[in-house]
């Protein structure tokens, strides 16, 4: 079981170099945006990129879910092919963490890295609890659901961080 879920996870973490990539490259960008001040442009900015790597990944969702065991069995072999529900549900975990990469490079250009320590370390006490919660009821899937919740965690809270970093920016262009 350990050697399957290390196998789907490898598909977690190359996405995960990805969006780190794409975070990191949109930081830049966010930090051209946040020395012209103009506010409206850089929210019509991130909603683009959201609905962008949204349609992308539900893409990805999609071509995943289709091919699912055949994939699986291609790339990983017969012991993995049976778990095209755990790829579903860490294609969907995925998902979120390049969503993510878009108000998390926000929040760096805005300079909003102070409590960065905090916030993951709240992630570690969150990821070990729901270790010891989820993954003894439900093995694989759990696993697979404790990536997924803490996705959506982070997304979530990185949204939130964003919209209060981008209220306490000044607008130049209003003025």
């Amino acid at each position: 079981a350990l050697g399957v879920f290390t196998n789907i996870s490898y598909v977690f973490q190359a996405g995960a170099m990805m969006g780190n990539a794409v975070r990191h490259y949109l930081g830049a960008r966010f930090s051209r945006l946040k020395v012209s001040g103009d506010r409206r442009a850089t929210l019509s900015v991130v909603a683009m990129l959201l609905v962008a790597i949204g349609l992308a990944c539900a893409l990805g969702i999609l071509f995943v879910q289709g091919l699912g065991d055949v994939f699986l069995l291609w790339v990983f072999g017969p012991e993995t092919a049976q778990s095209a529900d755990l790829l579903l549900i860490v294609s969907i975990a995925l998902a979120l963490r390049l969503l993510t990469a878009v108000p998390t490079s926000l929040v760096y250009a805005y300079g909003g890295t102070v409590g960065q320590f905090w916030r993951e370390l709240f992630f570690v006490v969150i990821v070990v609890a729901l270790s010891q919660l989820l993954i003894p009821e439900q093995g694989l899937i759990g696993a697979g659901l404790l990536l997924l919740i803490v996705s959506a965690l982070r997304l979530a809270a990185d949204t939130a961080r964003v919209l209060y970093v981008m209220a306490r920016a000044p607008d130049r262009q209003s003025e």
